[in-house]
């Protein structure tokens, strides 16, 4: 999964379009699966990214995707 924020009067990017970009850079094995849209990362009072709560995000989201 990656996770993708969409920056300020930022175009769309749609999904077909971020996964495309993993072609011819990176194995086959190696990309991701799905994309997750965040308004922002979640970040701690130091400013540092906290990764548990982006794969809490994930998670919550594939349960929701296959709930639904």
């Amino acid at each position: 999964v990656v996770c993708v924020v969409r920056g300020g009067g930022a175009e769309a990017v749609g999904r077909e379009a971020i996964l495309a970009l993993f072609e011819g850079r990176v194995a086959r094995y190696k990309h991701p699966r799905d994309v997750v849209y965040l308004e922002a990362l979640p970040k701690n009072a130091l400013g540092k990214i906290m990764k548990y709560e982006l794969r809490r995000i994930v998670t919550a989201n594939a349960a929701a995707g296959r709930a639904g």
